[in-house]
């Protein structure tokens, strides 16, 4: 009717609902809304402060209570820490243990013992015993450091901070080489690389490179990881400067792959470097592995008395730092041993050499690598002294576990036998050391990839020698020929100082010899 739209045209100005909608619940509140906007605006205001209020109450209760149940967690887990460490150092108070010097090895052995004691969480546990095992292997305890590195591996799955993942299977890497196991280092440094990316930690990062570098070296010339090296070596010292603890880190490993070539031109600048301004009493464990690569370049370039100044350091740096009963130790001796040795001091030599065999005895089971190093660096300085027999008999022993615990195809391995040849050449048995040198040089060949490096340098004079002995002199003249050639091709830089010179002055003899023969009627 008119009078119902007349009043629905009344209730639409005054936005109220109109007669045909009026049951339609929705519209009518809005209708409502708009008649009482102000109202409404201010009841909303009210409730949506009052939501808001509510929802933030309630997370910032969430959050604190994740705080407090984190703050619990981490106040049990240095509650247990505290706890180990506290019965560890107990045992070190002379009230409890009779007035009896005890040693840091022996803290050491009793945060050992109480770490699978103590109800630790899994990633706290594991934390603990990697840095317990490598005070061990730093130690040269590497049957202890094991044994706790082991125990870590087991709850790897359960880990739940990839960082600890990595540290643990870092060390394992080192541990698993100081032992020869070769394929669990390898199986360890492969899990690692597939979880170091993703972590913002350069140290981590640069120590899995390093590793990666060193596992490809099966598969690689020492000149293209020198080359990796020092790219490595180089993008570090940029990125975080040349004295930084990292580019000592690279710098050491640089160094380390730099050896197999001469390294004095390169070597000795950088080592300076980052050596400037470090004192004996405040040198750290990377500063003492710098200083051991400045001597290893002084001996190689002849300069005595720069080594022996350096070895003073290190031997006094390394008794403040780790003692005499170490590994540390060892290393510094064994560079003495070697200075003596060159400079034909053999029997002070000789005194050095046996005071560092000991120490290893006791530091490591007879099966382990170290001992067969050791024994190679021994029989060279028997042939040295003409004890030949002495000489053949160290090489042996140090090839039977180096086969054990490397294989039959690694590099030290050809090391060894090819020293066992030079040895049995001086007993005058030459069949039997051109039949091994012959093997050696064949494995070096495939392994180098038609790089010469100076240990095939050395093996092929030795074959040159006992081709000369045994009347093939022309062969032996060629074979010398040959080598200079490769030497020339890849550049004198590529070896240690006077070898190219050796090398020339050998096949020059040999060729003198042959001269004088002719001319006196001597076949």
């Amino acid at each position: 009717t008119i009078d119902a739209f007349a009043a629905d045209i009344r209730s639409y100005i005054n936005k109220e609902p109109i007669s045909l909608r009026s049951s339609v619940r929705v519209y009518q509140a809005r209708k409502f809304l708009q008649r009482h906007k102000l109202a409404a605006t201010l009841v909303f205001m009210l409730f949506g402060g009052l939501l808001f209020s509510s929802v933030t109450l309630f997370m910032q209760q969430q959050r604190w209570k994740a705080e407090r149940d984190n703050a619990l967690s981490q106040q049990k887990r240095a509650e247990q820490v505290t706890q180990l460490l506290t019965e560890a150092f107990e045992a070190a108070d002379p009230s409890q243990n009779r007035g009896n010097e005890v040693k840091a090895r022996e803290v050491l052995d009793q945060a050992a013992r109480r770490l699978s004691d103590t109800d630790l969480d899994t990633d706290s546990f594991v934390k603990l015993s990697v840095t317990v095992a490598k005070v061990y292997r730093s130690l040269g305890l590497v049957k202890e450091a094991e044994g706790l590195a082991e125990a870590a591996k087991s709850k790897l799955a359960h880990l739940v901070s990839n960082e600890v993942k990595v540290q643990l299977l870092h060390l394992l890497a080192g541990i698993y080489q100081d032992a020869g196991k070769m394929e669990l280092r390898k199986a360890s440094i492969i899990k690692a690389s597939e979880l170091v990316d993703a972590l913002n930690l350069p140290e981590l990062q640069i120590d899995q490179r390093i590793l990666e570098i060193s596992l490809s070296a099966q598969d690689k010339s020492s000149i293209q990881l020198i080359e990796q090296a020092r790219e490595l070596d180089q993008k570090t010292a940029l990125r975080f400067g040349p004295t930084s603890e990292l580019a000592l880190k690279t710098g050491i490993y640089y160094m380390g792959q730099l050896s197999s070539i001469d390294r004095d031109k390169n070597a000795k600048s950088l080592i300076d470097e980052r050596l400037a301004g470090v004192s004996v009493d405040d040198m750290t464990p990377q500063h003492l592995e710098l200083l051991l690569e400045r001597i290893n370049v002084d001996i190689d370039a002849g300069r005595e008395a720069e080594a022996v100044k350096d070895i003073g350091k290190l031997k006094k740096a390394t008794l403040r730092l780790f003692g005499a009963n170490s590994m540390r130790y060892v290393s510094a001796l064994s560079a003495e041993a070697n200075v003596n040795t060159i400079n034909n001091r053999y029997p002070e030599a000789k005194k050095i050499t046996a005071q560092y065999m000991e120490i290893l005895k006791q530091l490591y089971p007879e099966t382990y690598p170290v001992h067969a190093i050791a024994l190679f660096n021994l029989a060279g300085l028997e042939r040295r002294m003409s004890e030949f027999e002495n000489s053949k008999n160290s090489l042996i022993k140090a090839i039977s576990i180096g086969e054990k615990v490397w294989g039959s195809q690694h590099n030290n391995v050809y090391l060894f036998k090819g020293s066992l040849a030079m040895t049995l050449s001086k007993q005058g048995e030459f069949v039997e050391a051109e039949k091994i040198v012959r093997s050696v040089l064949k494995g070096f060949e495939e392994r180098q990839k038609g790089a010469l490096t100076n240990t095939m340098v050395i093996y092929y004079k030795t074959l040159a020698d006992i081709l000369f002995s045994t009347g093939r002199k022309k062969e032996s003249i060629e074979l010398l020929e040959e080598v200079l050639v490769r030497m020339n091709a890849l550049g004198h830089e590529a070896y240690t100082r006077n070898q190219r010179e050796e090398v020339i002055a050998m096949k020059n003899r040999f060729l003198n010899m042959v001269v004088k023969n002719e001319v006196g009627g001597v076949k």
